[in-house]
């Protein structure tokens, strides 16, 4: 009866460390991605914010994930392209008036009846409009453009090609980034 006991403590404490190691390990920066685990996050994501179950992603639904401003610091990323479009002269800094200059031609794009003045009705239109250019028709993106986009972002990372992104791989992406964006930093 005693060794029925052992065996089954031994079990009991072994058997859920064989099931934890089986699992996939959680993404991290050592550890390699395959191109068929990047689709695999790709459907995981589109589904996630596909709501309504139509197979596209439409404007609304872009709109409830992103949140209200600030909130998962979108708009801070947007803010900083939008700062590297001010800056008229390239030279990294943006002036007062190279920033009033970005200000007023956002403000005459939304000022569709050139009365002046930029109501709700025109915000939305501007709103629907950049939805629309970023998606398809009616601003919503279909699951197999959602992939490609994916697909299209594994390739540019899989820098040898070998179907995998490794932390090397991951390493080299971010420093090219960085340097990108390094001229576009105020110091």
């Amino acid at each position: 009866m005693q060794s029925f006991i052992v065996a089954a403590s031994l079990a009991a404490i072994t058997l859920p460390g064989i099931a934890f190691a089986a699992q996939t390990p959680p993404p991290g920066p050592d550890r390699v991605v395959t191109r068929a685990e990047a689709m695999a996050r790709a459907d995981q994501r589109f589904d996630a914010l596909d709501t309504d179950r139509d197979g596209k992603i439409s404007a609304t639904e872009r709109a409830v994930a992103a949140g209200p401003a600030g909130e998962d610091g979108s708009r801070r990323r947007r803010g900083g392209r939008m700062l590297e479009r001010a800056d008229a002269n390239r030279d990294g800094v943006v002036t007062r008036g190279e920033f009033r200059a970005m200000a007023a031609a956002g403000f005459d794009r939304q000022d569709v009846n050139r009365d002046g003045k930029v109501d709700g009705a025109e915000r939305r239109q501007g709103r629907e409009q950049r939805m629309s250019r970023r998606g398809q028709q009616g601003g919503t993106i279909t699951r197999a453009a959602f992939q490609a986009r994916a697909l299209a972002r594994f390739e540019r990372m899989d820098v040898n090609k070998d179907g995998q992104i490794d932390p090397a791989e991951r390493f080299m992406v971010r420093e090219k980034r960085m340097q990108r964006r390094a001229p576009h930093v105020a110091g």
